[in-house]
Order: structure tokens, then C-alpha cells, then sequence
């Protein structure tokens, strides 16, 4: 994986997808964003 951490990424994703909620184009991508997070999430039990 690239430099960040599996939290980190989880955590960006999270902003991310906090941040661009209101947007129609980035609504498309929702779903997607959501699963990656549940998947990392699964993956990296803290």
C-alpha cells in the first residue's frame, strides 16, 4: 500500500465523503466510497 496507514485512509475517506455529500456528481461515487471504508474497516480491526 502507498505511505498512509489503513487508518488514515479510512479516515480521509470518511472527510472525503463528509465533505462532498451535497454534490451530485460525487453522490454517484457514494456507494463505492462506503463499501472501500466497510472493506478497510474489516480489514484493520484496531
Amino acid at each position: 500500500m502507498d505511505a498512509m496507514t489503513l487508518r488514515e485512509r479510512i479516515d480521509s475517506l470518511k472527510q472525503k465523503l463528509a465533505a462532498r455529500r451535497g454534490s451530485a456528481a460525487f453522490r454517484e461515487n457514494v456507494a463505492a466510497i462506503e463499501a472501500e471504508i466497510a472493506r478497510l474497516e474489516a480489514a484493520h480491526k484496531d
